[in-house]
């Protein structure tokens, strides 16, 4: 296929601001189930405050009227209450043999405050044991009164007098308040709700375009230097990494033209040297031109055969470190892939698709329905779970960028190679190590294999930093192959930092996996020697060469196998630099 005509069935910016976007729903959706059921209960716990003050001051009145069993006043006070407020429905006085006094408000649903009231209308009936609760506690709550044909807010209040258990109190006040109440919450939510939604699309969008746009540019120049323009150059000013991989990208295509530019100049003078050349053997005699001719092919094939060793060499060593690198990439996205694919975003689609279907009673869905009255719990067990999953996500994707970084560093420094010496840092020997061990946790906890460390204090020291880490990666990912190939239940390796003498410190790496035998240990840091099947025996080979040039050495010791390996880097604790032509 070819790369230029390659169209991603889903983009990173689309990716980018859908994920965005719903994180932003999401949180929406929590503060809109937490805020309005939280307004309405405070609504009725206004509705409820009033109700039992007005039970209070009847049974002030009810008191007084249970000695005399004249009920005059308690109708009178009833009266003079309704008439007061036009959002009393009606009050019942209920006695527990069932006489009851029946107040009711004459005005309609929707009564304008102020207005002239009608006189309250009262009766006196004996009523069922609906309005005798069997629990004597003040109950309240919105429904259906069928009595009155009407939906209130009813409170119901025991009334004991001198210990006995006298009967109840009902309060019934009107719904039209509360009613408006909601719907204004409803309203303020719902324009509150939208508007955050198109403002968060369109931020997502935006922030989405802006992060693609780099990377997008990027590949318009490699699409350029694929066609054959070797002198595009991406200007990218991003400030991250894909403004570092371009400024890499750049430099690749400038050496690339460099060389295509050399070698043409090269063909162009080696041929007028080729006809100079011939000319002048003409001149010389027949057996000694054969000779001069003969000499000159096998000097040419010579210098063919040892730049292509030494280019095989460099190139087998770049595959070989940037393949160690590969393996915890290749591990970290499969575990991006494995998260993405498992996760929660259809449970919340799910969700939503139900309370799209419930439609207009979706707030009597969520307050009474037996489904409904769980989701609000439940999207926050969804949004704990969605945070979760994104902080792995950002964790794995940070080792990815950590591991991408390391490659074009083995690059660079492979690059560099056939210079005197490398670039001599101050580091922390343990930090060396721990990022060896990162580079390759991922590799050793799907192996089961346990981690020891026994870290001796140590000064910093100057070495080349790249190098060093190398080596160790290596010896980690060996060990862990050693294990992986023993068998054993118990799979462990032991890194073991220490001083030796007052001018060198040892790293060894330690496995109990299957061990070396003794024919093999004179050779494990040969060229291409390799006792693993399909090893191309490239890695130790350059790491003892890499631990020379330090000024140090790679040594490895096993009991046979069977018995485990250590392998033991040396390294001079002074900083100085090592000739690698004076190197042993």
């Amino acid at each position: 296929m070819n790369p230029g005509t390659f169209h991603p069935r889903y983009g990173i910016a689309l990716k980018i601001a859908m994920f965005s976007w719903l994180v932003t729903l999401v949180t929406l959706l929590i503060f809109v189930f937490v805020i309005v059921p939280q307004q309405k209960a405070s609504f009725e716990e206004g509705l409820a405050s009033k109700a039992r003050g007005l039970s209070a001051s009847l049974q002030d009145v009810i008191a007084g009227a249970a000695v005399t069993e004249d009920y005059s006043a308690v109708v009178d006070h009833c009266r003079q209450v309704l008439q007061g407020d036009d959002s009393i429905v009606y009050l019942v006085i209920s006695k527990n043999d069932g006489f009851s006094l029946i107040q009711q408000s004459t005005a309609g649903p929707g009564a304008q405050p102020g207005g002239v009231r009608p006189e309250p209308l009262w009766r006196q009936e004996n009523l069922d044991g609906n309005w005798h609760p069997a629990l004597r506690q003040a109950s309240s709550g919105i429904g259906m009164v069928q009595l009155f044909q009407r939906r209130v807010f009813h409170y119901s209040s025991p009334f004991d007098y001198s210990g006995i258990q006298w009967g109840w109190v009902h309060v019934g006040l009107s719904l039209d308040g509360y009613d408006r109440s909601v719907a204004a919450v409803y309203r303020r939510t719902g324009i509150l709700a939208v508007a955050c939604v198109i403002f968060s699309l369109a931020a997502s969008i935006l922030f989405a375009r802006r992060m693609v746009t780099p990377i997008r540019e990027l590949q318009t120049v490699l699409q350029r230097v694929a066609a054959g323009d070797l002198e595009a150059q991406a200007a990218i000013h991003s400030g991250d990494e894909v403004e570092s991989l371009a400024d890499s990208f750049n430099v690749m295509a400038r050496n690339l033209l460099q060389r295509d530019r050399t070698l043409e100049e090269a063909k162009a003078t080696l041929e007028q040297r080729v006809r100079e050349r011939t000319a002048e053997l003409q001149e010389q005699v027949a057996a000694k031109e054969k000779a001069w001719s003969d000499l000159a092919e096998a000097q040419q094939r010579l210098m063919d055969v040892s730049r292509q060793a030494g280019m095989a060499e460099v190139a087998t060593g770049v595959l070989h470190n940037v393949g160690n690198v590969l393996n915890s990439v290749n591990v970290s996205a499969g575990l991006i892939r494995e998260k993405l694919h498992s996760s929660e975003l259809t449970t919340l689609v799910e969700l939503s698709h139900l309370l799209t279907r419930r439609g207009t009673d979706l707030p009597t869905f969520l307050a009474e329905d037996p489904v409904g009255v769980q989701i609000v719990p439940f999207l926050a067990q969804l949004a704990a779970r969605l945070t979760s999953e994104h902080e792995l996500i950002e964790r794995e994707q940070a080792l990815l960028a950590r591991n991408v970084e390391h490659i074009k560093e083995i690059v660079t420094m492979q690059q560099n190679y056939a210079r005197v010496s490398g670039y001599l840092e101050q580091v922390s020997v343990t930090t060396l190590v721990d990022d060896a061990l990162r580079l390759n946790a991922a590799s050793l906890e799907r192996k089961g294999i346990e981690v020891e460390r026994a870290y001796a204090p140590l000064p910093p020291v100057m070495v080349d930093k790249h190098k060093v880490l190398q080596i160790l990666v290596n010896l980690v990912q060996n060990a862990g192959q050693a294990l992986e190939a023993g068998g054993k239940a118990q799979r462990r390796i032991t890194v073991d930092v220490s001083p030796r003498g007052p001018e060198r410190l040892a790293i060894t790496v330690l496995d109990n996996g299957i061990g070396i035998t003794p024919e093999n240990l004179t050779r494990i840091f040969s060229h291409g020697f390799s006792t693993r099947r399909g090893g191309h025996g490239f890695g130790l080979h350059s790491g003892a060469l890499a631990a020379r040039e330090m000024g140090g050495s790679l040594s490895v010791h096993s009991e046979g196998a069977g018995r485990g390996a250590a392998f033991t880097l040396e390294l001079p604790l002074l900083s100085h630099r090592i000739d690698s032509r004076n190197a042993p």
